[in-house]
């Protein structure tokens, strides 16, 4: 998920989109800005992670602390999501019209991407 960030999957498609090196620049500190703005939200993730996975391995089952790690995953998830959208936000405002579409386009195939990942890791995983 994390190289899979708005400016990054840019950058990867910079010839396709034919970015200029004006906003190559943006989008590569807009890159390393959402690294250092979503770094603690995958350290949850990942404590999250490693929580469901000794929980899968417990023969004892705690609704409680399942109903917790729950709660805790769709916060992250929220708060990923929430960085996404206005990571994404920020890159189309260094895009010309003509680029726009193609990189939503771009986006909305990581999504499915991921997507699919998510369900054959059961959420658990990045």
């Amino acid at each position: 998920m994390e190289k899979g960030s708005p400016a990054a999957i840019l950058l990867d498609k910079k010839k396709k989109l034919q970015l200029s090196d004006s906003q190559v620049t943006v989008l590569q500190a807009l890159r390393r800005a959402s690294a250092d703005s979503t770094a603690a939200i995958y350290e949850t993730w990942d404590a999250v992670r490693r929580d469901v996975l000794i929980a899968g391995k417990s023969t004892l089952v705690d609704p409680d602390s399942a109903q917790a790690r729950q709660r805790r995953l769709g916060t992250v998830i929220q708060a990923l999501r929430a960085r996404n959208e206005w990571a994404r936000s920020q890159a189309l405002q260094v895009l010309t019209e003509d680029q726009k579409p193609k990189a939503r386009e771009y986006w909305d195939d990581e999504d499915k991407e991921n997507q699919k990942w998510m369900r054959g890791r059961g959420g658990a995983g990045r």
